[in-house]
């Protein structure tokens, strides 16, 4: 018995050998080398240069119905903000103008930026900022309103700049999904002249009233859902 223990340490010690580690083996680089497409990407033909990824495309009806109501919110009956025409959702009257397919005759999305497209839109941000507007109107608290969150009825840039300014990033965020940074004003300078602009030329001379204001936060919602950054991606 004796004998036989070291005879089965020594069988031991070298299966223990022999036996791969666990360092040994092919090692994972996490390096990446050269440009090399992921793994499901087709083919790229390198005569075919420059190779450049995905040209900008504009939102789909589809989309733009789902975006007036997160952005804007509920009107003063409670229901989901969308275009109207009358009784009737525009974006479902319009959507085979707007390029919407109809899989009858139709069967890709047109998402061509036209000029009949931008006039639409044109259109429609006059209808859902208005109704956004009047809903705010009706909510005394600043954290149920959706456009004038940071500001009361008749701040201006005058009387109230840096709830102007918050206000005006937040609605950046909002409607962009852009972060303007603390302090940067020159970033918000274009929509607060347009929002100055427009309350200046609502008063005419006059005093400044709650109507003059809602104005230019009029103005600064349909041109923040008229710009580019809303309907491209």
């Amino acid at each position: 018995m004796k004998r036989a223990l070291p005879l089965f340490f020594a069988a031991l010690a070298a299966c223990s050998s022999g036996a791969p580690s666990e360092t040994s083996g092919p090692v994972l680089n996490e390096t990446p080398i050269g440009t090399a497409p992921p793994t499901d990407h087709p083919p790229i033909d390198p005569a075919k240069k420059p190779v450049t990824s995905a040209v900008s495309q504009r939102i789909s009806v589809a989309q733009l119905r789902g975006a007036f109501p997160v952005i804007l919110g509920t009107d003063v009956n409670g229901k989901d903000i969308t275009w109207m025409s009358g009784s009737t959702p525009a974006l479902d009257k319009m959507a085979d103008v707007l390029g919407e397919a109809d899989y009858a005759f139709v069967t890709q999305d047109n998402r061509a930026p036209s000029a009949l497209y931008l006039k639409f839109m044109d259109d429609a941000a006059r209808d859902v900022c208005d109704r956004a507007l009047k809903a705010d109107a009706a909510r005394p608290q600043a954290t149920d309103r959706v456009l004038l969150r940071y500001v009361g009825p008749t701040d201006t840039v005058t009387t109230n700049a840096a709830g102007v300014d918050q206000n005006l990033g937040y609605l950046t965020l909002r409607f962009h999904g852009i972060k303007v940074k603390d302090g940067d004003a020159a970033r918000l300078a274009p929509l607060r002249k347009v929002f100055s602009d427009s309350v200046t030329a609502a008063a005419a001379g006059q005093s400044v009233t709650a109507a003059h204001v809602t104005e230019g936060w009029r103005a600064v919602c349909v041109g923040l859902v008229t710009a580019p950054e809303f309907h491209l991606y």
